[in-house]
């Protein structure tokens, strides 16, 4: 996945005071790129489909995709 451009970035890390400028900004972002899905967090797929997959570790290529999409915008919000 490519990462997104970010016209105007926010200077100040997101703190109690400032959320509402935040979500103004990551909201439209995280939308345009189909990943809302992640932020709301619905449903975290199940890192293993069966007892026998967690034992042999077998790791469901859902939750694998799932992660991959979690930790990239962690990684988008934690950018300086």
């Amino acid at each position: 996945m490519a990462s997104p451009s970010f016209p105007n970035s926010i200077v100040e890390k997101l703190g109690d005071s400032n959320y509402l400028n935040w979500r103004q900004y990551f909201e439209p972002i995280m939308k345009s790129h189909k990943l809302q899905r992640f932020v709301i967090n619905r449903g975290v797929p199940s890192q293993c489909l069966t007892e026998h997959d967690r034992v042999v570790g077998i790791v469901n290529s859902e939750y694998e995709a799932w992660e991959v999409h979690d930790q990239t915008q962690l990684v988008w919000l934690l950018r300086d």
